[in-house]
């Protein structure tokens, strides 16, 4: 009898921990989780509807713990690849809290997209789904997916930003220009410009004639070369030859 009772007790705190999300938190947490991964993927109009109901549809049919990454968890992969361009679909893999973005911990669903983003009140896309108030869920039902043979205006040529905020500096730099040698005056006051090599120029004797009676300790300054733009022709064109990464499908699941 004492077993028993335990028992029920245990399966009484499974059923009550493991409810199914209702619709109204199913439909926030949809909202937060897309707006996140429209700002972070850049996605377009059209992909942020497709991706609203298919997280939508996600989270209304996990249920219990094995749900999490379960048949609705793959057709969630499998639809997502319909919508996404190559390179946003590998980079929705490496985010991890867009990748699985629920876990276990203490007998309840857990959110990992509020571990990166804490505050629940701020969104960073003006853009609302169009079934924000009328899709119900059901896109997911059927052997063939609903996003198979439809258009998305997917953006072309745009890499969206890893991780958190998009990095201003994500496009090539320009290299800085050498700084040109400054004239400076000699100890008697005459302005003398810097040569341009290293070999000595016949300015240098009548230099060292000007004011005999001071100068006739002194030795001549050591002059240096001047900058060359072979520096910075190798870096331009090595910075017109880097960022070209050409994708290619695939990924891990």
């Amino acid at each position: 009898m004492k077993k028993f009772m335990m028992m029920m007790a245990m399966m009484m705190t499974i059923v009550t921990s493991a409810k199914a999300i209702t619709y109204s938190q199913a439909r926030t947490e949809a909202l937060f989780l897309t707006d996140k991964m429209a700002y972070e993927l850049r996605l377009s109009n059209a992909q942020y509807d497709a991706v609203y109901e298919i997280n939508l549809d996600y989270l209304l049919t996990v249920a219990v713990r094995d749900d999490l990454y379960g048949t609705a968890w793959a057709r969630r992969n499998s639809d997502l690849r319909f919508v996404l361009t190559v390179y946003q679909y590998e980079t929705y893999q490496d985010t991890q809290y867009f990748y699985r973005p629920l876990y276990w911990s203490n007998n309840m669903f857990t959110y990992r997209i509020y571990g990166m983003y804490r505050d629940r009140t701020r969104f960073y896309v003006e853009y609302r789904p169009i079934g924000l108030n009328d899709y119900r869920g059901g896109h997911n039902i059927g052997k063939a997916s609903y996003y198979a043979n439809r258009e998305f205006n997917k953006p072309m040529n745009v890499h969206p930003a890893m991780t958190g905020k998009p990095k201003p500096t994500w496009h090539n730099v320009q290299p800085v220009p050498p700084t040109p040698p400054v004239a400076t005056k000699n100890h008697s006051g005459v302005k003398t410009n810097p040569p341009t090599s290293s070999r000595p120029s016949s300015n240098n004797a009548t230099w060292r004639n000007t004011n005999s009676s001071t100068q006739r300790n002194m030795t001549a300054p050591k002059t240096s070369p001047a900058p060359t733009n072979r520096s910075t022709n190798s870096q331009s064109t090595g910075n017109s030859q880097s960022g070209q990464r050409k994708g290619h499908f695939g990924g891990k699941r």
